[in-house]
């Protein structure tokens, strides 16, 4: 499959710095046969365009971006038919049973615009996101825990409102900034600057997963979604291509 567009090798070097937290690496691949992408379609934590074209279509080449302090790991490819994006997705942690994915949604794929700082943005503020959610619903199944979440909806205006139940999610939502408004039964953080807004959201996360609470975000009626949003997951169990017997 021939595809003409930006070169994927530079694109993933230039993304992988980028990306939040902990340094990131890219390990890009050419596949001079067919056969040589199928490992890496093993494990990919993907129920959608991402885990598809894997498997309908013969790729060129690959990359996998690589977070060594967290374990995580990322696959970028090209875009079918989109020469001026890419495919991202997020591989499922292998350290679990397949017991512990039921009923968890797989954080699939996004497509992100051939521009290494908007890809790592929308890369942040949504593949990272929900696949910090994803396994922190993993980790509670395997424990055998409640859940525990934390719901945040993002309004055009900047301000942040955040649900949670426990006293653990509530203390975190303090040290962030938000305060409970009782109106509205919700913590409140407002803002006027988007990045400040994303940057805070990705750090909420992050402390939230420490503590084996999952982030879920949502977005007030009528309000656009963010470019590059993709659609709602199916509803149905997810589960890692590796763990499927």
């Amino acid at each position: 499959m021939t595809t003409p567009g930006r070169d994927l090798e530079t694109f993933a070097q230039e993304l992988a710095p980028l990306l939040p937290g902990p340094p990131w690496r890219a390990e890009y691949t050419r596949y001079t046969q067919y056969e040589d992408q199928f490992p890496y379609a093993v494990g990919l934590w993907d129920t959608n365009h991402l885990s598809a074209a894997m498997a309908d279509l013969v790729l060129e080449d690959g990359a996998v971006l690589i977070q060594e302090a967290a374990g995580t790991r990322l696959y970028l490819i090209r875009r079918p038919r989109h020469p001026d994006q890419f495919l991202i997705g997020a591989y499922a942690p292998e350290v679990f049973g397949v017991d512990a994915f039921t009923n968890v949604d797989a954080p699939d794929g996004i497509a992100v615009p051939d521009d290494a700082p908007t890809a790592a943005d929308a890369v942040a503020q949504d593949l990272l996101l929900r696949y910090q959610a994803a396994l922190a619903q993993v980790r509670r199944a395997h424990a055998g825990q409640a859940p525990d979440e934390v719901t945040l909806t993002w309004y055009a205006d900047g301000a942040l409102a955040a649900r949670a139940a426990s006293a653990r999610a509530m203390n975190v939502l303090n040290a962030n900034g938000f305060h409970y408004n009782t109106d509205e039964r919700a913590y409140l953080r407002s803002d006027t600057d988007p990045a400040s807004q994303a940057r805070l959201v990705q750090k909420l996360g992050a402390q939230l997963n420490q503590h084996g609470i999952g982030l879920s975000m949502r977005h007030p009626p009528e309000t656009a979604l963010p470019e590059f949003k993709p659609a709602t997951p199916p509803a149905r169990t997810a589960i890692p291509t590796a763990r499927r017997r």
